[in-house]
């Protein structure tokens, strides 16, 4: 009659652990530069990139509209995870004297490429095979459905920037957060984000270090959460009571 109670303790016990067990979880922070990143500088041709020069975004009246495009390998970060937050920060090199600008981030929707191309300005020079320009999500054989980049038209957050030297950021949204949770979620869909300016008409161009710069790259922190597989412990446990239940079974 003891024998049978301690089982049924027993049994009672690892069917709720298996059932109601809450697995460890572990918090981490992770800061990533960008794995490519590149301008779109506006021209009827497509043939203008500067995928190895700083990124620009806004417009120049002089020089037509420029957007920036980034995007982060999320690899390290376990699929299980849970996004806590995200924010993306941005130094600028230069600016116009036109005060503060409003820059906004986008999900983009195509991929697109980095290629050699190389300009110190922003006017650009020759795309490379492989470049994101104006028209092209890869030059010359790839184009957007839409001239200056596919993306949502929700804007995932936004800065103002002003004309100082100095590193801005996009601090966490909920719809930034939803960003990095679908990209870990759907690495296939991992395009990165468009940042787009003010375009009115105005000057209001923006030029930040990119990821080729000295120092002061672009850099994406994430705190995110990993919630392991249930506990290893909790099927030892279911484990140990059925062979206990198996050994009561065989006849004498």
């Amino acid at each position: 009659m003891k024998e049978t109670y301690i089982f049924g303790l027993a049994a009672a016990f690892a069917f709720g652990l298996c059932l109601h067990v809450v697995p460890a979880v572990n918090a981490d922070i992770v800061s990533l530069e960008p794995a490519k990143d590149n301008s779109l500088l506006e021209s009827s041709t497509g043939t203008l990139s500067n995928g190895k020069g700083d990124l620009y975004a806004g417009q120049n009246s002089a020089e037509h509209l420029k957007r920036a495009l980034l995007a982060f390998d999320l690899t390290e970060i376990s699929p299980q995870s849970t996004i806590n937050s995200a924010e993306l920060t941005l130094t600028v090199i230069r600016a116009h004297a036109s005060g503060d600008k409003l820059m906004s981030l986008h999900r983009v929707l195509t991929d697109w490429g980095e290629a050699d191309s190389f300009y110190d300005g922003g006017s650009g020079t020759a795309a490379q095979p492989g470049d994101a320009t104006w028209i092209h999500a890869s030059y010359p054989d790839q184009q957007w459905t839409n001239p200056g980049g596919d993306f949502l038209e929700t804007v995932s957050a936004s800065q103002m920037v002003g004309p100082e030297e100095y590193a801005y950021t996009w601090n966490s949204t909920a719809l930034l957060i939803a960003d990095v949770q679908h990209w870990v979620d759907n690495p296939e869909a991992n395009f990165g984000w468009i940042l787009i300016g003010e375009e009115g008409g105005d000057f209001s161009s923006k030029r930040f270090f990119s990821r080729e710069a000295a120092s002061d790259r672009p850099v994406l922190t994430i705190d995110y959460t990993v919630i392991p597989e249930p506990s290893t412990l909790a099927m030892l446990m279911a484990g140990a009571v059925l062979a206990i239940w198996l050994r009561r079974r065989r006849p004498a």
